[in-house]
């Protein structure tokens, strides 16, 4: 053995020493050439023809095209070799033959194979995310179901995930991983909408808030105006109605809007809508819709992409006279590249009965209203007493009957989305079909909505490409009684009868008669279609034609059986409308870079818009039998029609200009010109121009070597929007044809009493000018982002209805004015993500709040002062408003209420008559239990003065029922499969009225008979003042309200015309909590789907407010809370959403 073991030796020696010498003979050879600027590959064919050797090498590894200076003079080929690779790579030699191969380290490491998938803060697959190994070429994306792949990655690799949108994330391998990517806070690089152009969000010197879909998706609410409240700063979104399917408020920098006539349906500014590229104006809309229903509920909320909220003049003189208060663009969602992808989206749950007014029933009602009256009115004999207070043993008045409750219900409501959607480099396409059901608390009122939607894109040419939209939806909403929203419940508000009164069955049934009898329909039939055609004439220079039409018809149909009439007749009508919007754009645009760092777009534009609208109205009395449910039969005495048609043109030039220099200084400018048919002939053309600079000073070499500094704009922007009248035909003269007959031929006479029965020739348009400083900045790593801004926005020349004198023949004249309106204030959003975007659990937050400050600038006839009356609906009780110069829109003009007098010696005495402080112009000498009201003007009687020619009297400016503070405060988190989140808003700074409780006070004046058939809370409670506790401590008593006797004097101490029933209207309201669960891959897998995840929502969840009344959010746009209205319920549902 030892032999062999001595044999082995020796060979491997001479093998050894064989090689040495082959080697040493091979690396003799000397290699002579003398060239500059040679390419490798020469050199390697000197070689060959002076050694006989071949050199042969990867062209993925080595590139021969690389260029060396060859000075070599019979140098050894081994330091020629030295030379030509640089020690980036080596070479071994076999026979005849040089391979030369990459160096390998000497450390060699272990290679591993990875697999992993990417994913959102949601769990949810990330497909095209873009994953490199770094610092080499290595590259991948993810597949459909968010997945990809290496094989032999060095152990010690990094992996750079990057995906649009979201934060950039550098992570070491592992051989299984699963990557979850955070959004960008700020997603600089992401496009927005301004005008017709696209920018990156980075240049862009506008101020415009964008919301993603996924922020609000799944929400259980028929529009995505309601899901949008406490997330966009600068926009006001308050919810009046809680009834499904209604129009709530939506305004922007705060509200410009002035109605004389204080009408809820014209008291707010409304920005114009943009969705998918067509103008949907919901002033326009709503002025010519019979149904009420809101516009936008026609949109199903999870077809939705993107939200954009252009709120300066930079981002809104593109739209001229119709972007003066702000524009609002929807952008619904296209497919990703890759295979195929269905949704299916379900979710269901229900509306949780309201939380009902304490009402005091039974027994426990007898008893207080016999103290109350005992302590009010003192002792009366029985006998004097109504009977229904007496005569407790008698079945018919001996009863605890909660009225409220009959009407209200546990809703239910479902939702079913599904979806196909699919995209390669030629064709993108997306339809998604859509049915939302909700039934609403009070009985008989509800919302359905049917909506479809497709979104196609096709690249015909490599110049040419087309994109056709369509959406197509109906509405079908119950509202209960009808469409007014302070009528809905006969019993809420202030009059609900008595619980003493003995309700059958029958009387049950024909309470729920008024709904189940009535046959009430609002329905909204919507179909819009868009198509464009874009054509790239050379690089730089894009056309494009575009063309949209959208029609709402909308239908109002009514029955109701003669038993439910008072004067047992049945009714019938049928109110329809039509409203077709048509618009056509030619667009030219051209992107130039010049040089390396000036970039320039020009814009230029033309539009056309043309609105019709056909209506017809059919009114018929003594229909000849409930059952019929239609006009049919009408006795022509009973039966009224009429048909209309208006229309309304727009045409416009406009062109949009932006220049940045190294995309650090920014300029934009903008000019439209507006033609429209609602002014004459002298006025029709109106000019809206705009600037804007900005300049990004986190680019400035000073500050870029500070790490966590992201981003620093400055931006600043000025410019003009103008706003045209509601009415079609303004300039032109209005008639009557309703006065009678001639000869049998309908009289045609002047609208004495209108504002466009004689109209101004020099009618024109109302400009809005705003300037707006803003900042954005965004910190490690874009983690935290931070916008400001202050804006100035005044809105002149309004138009106004102005009296006319008696001998004109005319009462009003509607024209521009010196009227106009301000609004400023600061708008502020923050976002962070609070851990580190490796953690496994994250948490991102939004702040945002926004404080404006409302101020009429101007009035009409030398700022002369303008007072107006809101009248309740219910009780006819009026509320006073001032507008005045320096003051916000709406403020109440109200008497001081400063608590109740307790005795005679604290009443004030006039010095120079001697006589008693009065009320009422002298009619009432105050007494102990009286309102103590302020006598403003010093004259010993305290009320209005018109007689007198001083219509304030004793009345001051008082409540702002103009929320000066608004925001939200919106946390999500997320932990592996596991998501939560938290949304809520909040308003401060407001003023209400709480007109419940001033109605109910008011109709318990009106004698003990209609004090005892009335319902009433815990009058224990409320805090009327005591005479024997006004005795007993006549210096320290202080009671809320004053005495209320309803056999007593009634000089309308309970009128809301003083402050007696002003209240905070803050409130902070959690608006919903969200969770959710993503299924495992393996289930998935199992399941044979891509993804699937469960998630439940809980909707307007809890209220903090100091107000009174039920729901501070629920007054109407002058602060006004009657009761009356449909409650907010609170939702719960549960759903599941599936990709396959």
């Amino acid at each position: 053995m030892k032999k062999i073991l001595n044999v082995m030796k020796l060979t491997i020696i001479l093998i050894i020493a064989s090689m040495l010498q082959l080697s040493a003979e091979t690396l003799a050879q000397n290699i002579t050439m003398n060239k500059k600027n040679v390419q490798l590959n020469m050199v390697f064919k000197t070689i060959r023809k002076q050694t006989g050797y071949n050199v042969l090498w990867r062209p993925d590894n080595l590139d021969a095209s690389v260029r060396i200076d060859a000075n070599f003079n019979d140098t050894p080929l081994d330091e020629v070799m030295k030379v030509c690779l640089q020690d980036k790579f080596t070479y071994a030699i076999d026979e005849k033959t040089i391979l030369i191969t990459r160096r390998v380290q000497q450390n060699i490491l272990v290679a591993v194979d990875v697999q992993g998938i990417v994913l959102d803060e949601n769990g949810k697959a990330i497909p095209g995310a873009t994953i490199k190994v770094k610092g080499t070429g290595s590259t991948a994306a993810s597949d459909i179901n968010g997945r990809f792949a290496f094989k032999g990655l060095n152990e010690n690799a990094i992996l750079v995930v990057s995906f649009v949108g979201y934060t950039t994330q550098e992570i070491k391998i592992s051989s299984n991983m699963t990557i979850r990517l955070v959004p960008k806070l700020s997603s600089l690089n992401d496009v927005v909408v301004v005008g017709y152009h696209d920018v990156k969000q980075r240049l862009t010197t506008a101020a415009i808030t964008v919301i993603s879909g996924k922020d609000i998706e799944n929400l259980p609410a028929p529009s995505f105006a309601t899901a949008l409240q406490g997330k966009v700063t600068g926009v006001n979104i308050q919810n009046f109605s809680g009834q499904p399917g209604v129009r709530n408020t939506f305004t922007v920098r705060g509200n410009s809007a002035l109605s004389t006539n204080l009408s809820e349906a014209n008291a707010l500014s409304t920005p114009l809508f943009i969705i998918d590229g067509v103008p949907t104006s919901i002033t326009d809309l709503g002025n010519y819709d019979n149904t009420q229903t809101d516009v936008l509920a026609g949109i199903n909320i999870n077809d939705i992409e993107s939200i954009q909220i252009a709120k300066d003049a930079a981002a809104t003189a593109i739209w001229g006279s119709r972007g003066a208060n702000g524009v609002v663009t929807i952008l619904t969602k296209k497919a990703k590249k890759g295979k195929p992808q269905v949704t299916l989206n379900v979710y269901g749950g229900f509306s949780a009965q309201p939380k009902l007014q304490e009402t005091a029933t039974g027994s426990f009602e007898r008893d207080q209203k016999l103290d109350f009256l005992t302590t009010q009115a003192g002792l009366h004999p029985i006998s004097t007493l109504p009977q229904m207070l007496t005569d407790s043993l008698n079945p018919a008045f001996n009863n605890a009957t909660n009225w409220q409750g009959m009407l209200y219900r546990k809703a239910y409501l479902h939702n079913v989305d599904l979806s196909v959607a699919g995209a390669t480099d030629a064709l993108n396409y997306r339809f998604s079909l859509n049915n939302y059901n909700e039934d609403g608390v009070l009985q008989a009122t509800g919302f359905k909505r049917y909506s479809f939607r497709s979104n196609i894109q096709y690249q015909i040419s490599p110049k040419l490409s087309t994109e056709v939209n369509i959406s197509i939806s109906r509405i079908d909403r119950q509202p209960g009684l009808g469409n007014n929203p302070h009528t809905i419940n006969p019993l809420s508000g202030f009059n609900q009868p008595s619980s003493f009164y003995y309700v059958n069955d029958t009387d049950i049934s024909r309470l729920k008669g008024q709904y189940s009898q009535l046959r009430n329909l609002d329905r909204n039939d919507q179909l819009t279609g868009f198509i464009g055609l874009h054509y790239q004439i050379l690089p730089g220079l894009l056309y494009k034609i575009e063309g949209s039409a959208n029609t709402n018809m909308s239908d109002n149909q009514f029955s109701s059986p003669s038993n439910l009439s008072a004067q047992g007749i049945a009714t019938s009508y049928d109110y329809s409308s039509n409203f077709v919007s048509a618009n056509i754009n030619n667009v030219l645009s051209y992107t130039k870079k010049i040089g390396t760092n000036n970039n320039i777009n020009v814009l230029v534009l033309q539009n056309f818009q043309r609105d019709v609208v056909n209506s017809t109205n059919i009114y018929g009395d003594n229909v000849p039998n409930d059952n019929i449910k239609v006009v049919q039969g009408v006795p022509q005495s009973s039966l009224s029609a009429s048909t209309d048609y208006q229309a309304s043109s727009l045409l416009s030039y406009a062109t949009q200009v932006h220049y940045d220099y190294k995309e650090k200084y920014l300029f934009d400018a903008t000019m439209r010109a507006d033609a429209s048919s609602r002014f004459g002939a002298n006025h029709k053309w109106g000019y809206f121009p705009s600037v804007s600079v900005g300049y990004i000073l986190s680019d400035e070499k000073y500050l870029k070597s500070i790490n966590w500094i992201s981003l620093l704009k400055l931006r600043a922007s000025y410019g003009v929007n103008g706003d045209q009248p509601s009415s079609f035909y303004a300039p032109y003269n209005g008639y009557n044809l309703t006065q009678g007959y001639y000869n049998g031929t309908a009289m045609g006479t002047p609208n004495f009493n209108t504002g466009n029965g004689v109209t101004d020739k020099n009618l024109t348009w109302e400009p809005t000018k705003q300037l707006d400083i803003g900042f954005d900045g965004a910190f490690l790593n874009n983690r935290i982002y931070f916008t400001f801004d202050y804006y100035n926005k005044i809105q002149s020349n309004k138009y106004y209805t102005f009296p006319l004198a008696f001998y004109t023949g005319y009462t009003q004249q509607t024209s521009n004015s010196g009227l106009s309106v301000g609004n400023s204030g600061i708008e502020v959003n923050i976002d962070t993500h609070n851990l580190s975007p490796t953690s496994k659990l994250q948490w991102n937050t939004n702040f945002n709040f926004s404080y404006n400050r409302n101020k009429i600038l101007s009035l009409p006839n030398g700022n002369r002062t303008i007072y107006a009356s809101y009248n309740d609906y219910n009780s006819g009780l009026s509320v006073n408003y001032i507008f005045q110069v320096g003051k916000p829109l709406y403020i109440l003009n109200q008497m001081i209420y400063q608590g109740v007098y307790n005795s005679q010696s604290q009443v004030p005495v006039n010095p120079y008559t001697g006589q008693l402080l009065t009320y009422f112009k002298g009619n009432y000498v105050v007494k102990p239990g009286y309102p103590i009201w302020k006598d403003v003007n010093g004259d010993y009687d305290v009320w209005s003065d018109e007689d007198k020619g001083n219509a304030q009297g004793d009345l001051l400016p008082t409540a702002n029922p103009n929320p000066a503070i608004t925001g939200g405060f919106n946390n999500n988190f997320s932990y592996k499969n596991f998501s939560l989140g938290i949304g809520t808003t909040f308003t401060l700074k407001r003023d209400i009225i709480n007109s419940l409780q001033a109605n109910q006070f008011t109709n318990w004046t009106n004698g003990q008979y209609s004090f005892t058939n009335s319902g009433i809370p815990d009058l224990s409670k409320i805090g009327f003042w005591n005479p024997a506790q006004a005795a007993q401590n006549p210096g320290g008593y202080n009671a809320k309200f004053p005495a209320l006797n309803p056999n007593g004097a009634n000089f309308y101490q309970f009128f809301p015309f003083s402050t007696m029933f002003n209240e905070n209207g803050a409130y902070f309201r959690i608006t919903n909590v969200s969770v959710g669960y993503k299924l495992p891959k393996k289930y998935l897998d199992a399941l044979k789907i891509t993804s699937c995840r469960f998630y439940a929502v809980l909707d307007n969840v809890y209220i903090f407010q100091k107000a009174k009344v039920p729901d501070a959010e629920q007054v109407n746009p002058f602060g006004i809370y009657d009761g009356a209205t449909y409650p907010i319920p609170k939702k719960l549902t549960v759903g599941v959403n599936v990709q396959f």
